[in-house]
């Protein structure tokens, strides 16, 4: 079996889902035939946001789930709006850059990491958000340049000691500032624009 952590799905047919799932090997895509049935035993593991073990037919073009289980739906995330709206941003990455030349397993152990802390954690989970953010560029190939940073993004030195300390996980941080950072700095460096990040803005402004 393999394991992965299910990204996202789309609408098959009139009873099936095809799933980006996101393994230490690959990203891959799976037709799961008969989900939408109602009492069907693939519906959980269908489900955006869960971390589950499978087996796939040998089709080359477009495999089937064959069996799967689940090993972590993530209820502590699915249950709070708040880590919820920060994990599909953290999703929503990943399958941005599916299409790139980036080492899954690395990127497969960054994800899960990053998800099973904000599952798990009773203190604000944002951090969580920055220093995935963070770890993505290099995995990604980007290094933070804080020269080019404060030249050309008009932030202050306020903002380069948030990005030093959340890494070396110190709580003195402008969540602000790093907010809007990460937002521009991957929009004008990687032309990554996510619409969860809508999203997760509104939640904060409310």
């Amino acid at each position: 079996m393999k394991e992965g952590i299910v990204l996202r799905r789309i609408s098959y047919e009139e009873t099936s889902f095809i799933l980006t799932i996101l393994s230490k090997d690959a990203f891959e895509s799976v037709i799961v035939k008969g989900a939408k049935k109602k009492n069907s035993m693939k519906l959980g593991i269908s489900e955006p946001l869960t971390n589950i073990e499978y087996v796939t037919s040998k089709n080359i073009k477009m495999p089937t789930l064959i069996e799967g289980v689940v090993l972590n739906n993530y209820s502590g995330i699915k249950n709070d709006l708040y880590k919820f709206y920060i994990a599909s941003v953290i999703l929503e990455y990943a399958v941005s850059i599916k299409e790139s030349d980036i080492d899954t397993d690395k990127l497969y152990n960054l994800v899960s990491l990053s998800l099973d802390r904000i599952d798990k954690s009773i203190d604000d989970v944002e951090i969580y958000l920055f220093r995935f953010e963070t770890i993505l560029l290099g995995l990604l190939g980007v290094s933070l340049d804080y020269e080019h940073i404060l030249e050309n993004y008009n932030e202050s030195e306020e903002l380069i000691d948030s990005l030093i300390n959340i890494m070396n996980k110190e709580s003195d941080y402008d969540s602000y500032k790093l907010r809007l950072f990460f937002k521009n700095y991957y929009e004008r460096e990687l032309g990554i624009t996510l619409k969860s990040k809508k999203l997760y803005f509104d939640l904060f402004e409310r």
